[in-house]
C-alpha cells in the first residue's frame, strides 16, 4: 500500500511505498507526489518509508529518480529513508546521496521515530 502525504505544520512529505505492481499505480504515485509537494514550501523536509518498497522486475529502475526529480524541483531540503526490510528483483539499489546532482541530503534511517527525530533537529538546527 502506498500513501503520500503532506504535513503543512511540519513542511514535510511523508512518501510510504509498497509493491508497485504495474506503470499505471507508477505513475499514480507521481500524480500524488506532485499533487502534495504543492501544499508544502521550499525547503520541505521528507520521510521515505521505503520498508515494504519493492518494484516488479519489468517496470522502469527510473521511477525512483523521477520522484527524486519531482522533490528536487520543488525544493526538498532533506530526505530521511527508512531503508527496505527485503531486497527482490528489480529493487532499485538506494544510496546514500540522490540520483541527481547537486541533489538533496539523504539521511539513512531505521524507523519513522528516528525519521522524525533527525528531520527536526536539522531543522532546530537550521533555525
Amino acid at each position: 500500500m502506498h500513501n503520500v502525504q503532506a504535513d503543512i505544520l511540519k513542511n514535510r512529505l511523508y512518501l510510504t511505498l509498497g509493491n508497485i505492481a504495474s506503470k499505471e499505480e507508477m505513475q499514480a504515485i507521481e500524480v500524488q507526489v506532485l499533487q502534495q509537494v504543492k501544499c508544502l514550501k521550499q525547503g520541505f523536509t521528507c520521510v521515505s518509508d521505503l520498508r515494504n518498497f519493492c518494484m516488479e522486475k519489468s517496470l522502469s529502475d527510473n521511477f525512483m529518480q523521477e520522484i527524486q526529480e519531482i522533490l528536487w524541483d520543488s525544493g526538498v531540503r532533506a530526505v530521511a529513508r527508512i531503508s527496505p526490510i527485503r531486497e527482490c528483483k528489480g529493487h532499485f539499489r538506494f544510496e546514500k546521496g540522490s540520483a541527481l546532482w547537486p541533489g538533496y541530503t539523504i539521511i539513512p534511517v531505521i524507523s519513522l521515530a528516528e525519521a522524525e527525530e533527525k528531520l527536526n533537529n536539522l531543522d532546530t538546527h537550521s533555525a
